[in-house]
C-alpha cells in the first residue's frame, strides 16, 4: 500500500508547498533577521515557485524558520525565535501543514 503525502509532490519537479492557513491557526512571532553566527545550515525549505519562501534553519546549536518574501523593491527577511531542536521541529511542521502562520 502507497502512502500519500500531503506535503510533498515531487512529481511535478516543485519541492515541499506550505497548507493553506487554517481557521485559528497559530501566529508566529516573526523578528527581523540578525546574523548572529558565521554560519547557517539550511535543513529543509519550500518550493521556489512561491513567493514567500521559508527555510528551516540550524545555526549555534539552535534551530528557527527563516520566512523570506519576495517583491519588487527587494525582499523581506524575518525568522522565528531560535530555539531547541525538538520545539523548532514543531514549529516547521506546524507550519507546513496551516496550523502556524
Amino acid at each position: 500500500m502507497e502512502r500519500e503525502s500531503t506535503l510533498v509532490d515531487l512529481s511535478d519537479g516543485h519541492g515541499l508547498h506550505v497548507a493553506p492557513a487554517q481557521p485559528n491557526c497559530e501566529r508566529l512571532r516573526w523578528l527581523p533577521a540578525v546574523s548572529r553566527t558565521d554560519r547557517t545550515r539550511v535543513r529543509a525549505h519550500t518550493c521556489e515557485c512561491r513567493t514567500t519562501i521559508y527555510e528551516f534553519c540550524q545555526a549555534g546549536g539552535l534551530r528557527f524558520v527563516r520566512r523570506t518574501v519576495r517583491a519588487a523593491d527587494g525582499n523581506r527577511v524575518h525568522e522565528t525565535e531560535r530555539l531547541i531542536a525538538a520545539r523548532a521541529e514543531r514549529v516547521w511542521q506546524r507550519l507546513l501543514l496551516g496550523l502556524a502562520r
